[in-house]
């Protein structure tokens, strides 16, 4: 498919019909300085995958790179374009920003709430088992900040 569009116009449209909120404007406008020159049909997805991994290089303000997911999200959003220029506006065959995610890595560490904390707390209490009660408890003064003393897991 021909068509004299850039994917800079794409954005354009894209932002202005969907009333994009300011976080995802920032992100579409980033996509356009880097390749909104290109025609829509000359997109390829090498060119988002360059584009990508320039992204994985930047830094921030504060000097540090984005994560792996805020960078996947970020492709997305380019996506977001790219699927109404196929799907809506008939501008493209298929949406090149079509790609592999970057692995991430799903691990994450998850404090309890208070009230988690104290229902655990409250359970290893009402519950007969000493060392179930001896782990909770190190777990509850550990978990308030006020270091391991006295805890020993053995």
């Amino acid at each position: 498919m021909i068509t004299s569009e850039t994917l800079g116009d794409a954005i354009d449209k894209f932002i202005t019909e969907r009333n994009s909120v300011t976080y995802q404007q920032t992100v579409l406008l980033w996509w356009k300085k880097q390749l909104g020159k290109k025609r829509l049909g000359e997109l390829r997805k090498s060119d988002v995958v360059a584009a990508r991994k320039k992204l994985q290089r930047e830094t921030s303000q504060s000097g540090e790179s984005d994560s792996v997911g805020h960078i996947n999200c970020r492709v997305a959003a380019l996506s977001a374009v790219l699927t109404a220029c196929a799907e809506e506006w008939i501008l493209l065959e298929v949406n090149p920003a079509r790609i592999r995610s970057l692995p991430e890595n799903k691990k994450r560490d998850r404090i309890l709430t208070d009230g988690e904390r104290d229902a655990l707390l409250g359970a290893g209490i009402s519950h007969d088992h000493p060392a179930l009660y001896d782990g909770v408890s190190c777990y509850g003064i550990w978990s308030k900040g006020r270091g391991t003393a006295g805890c020993s897991f053995e």
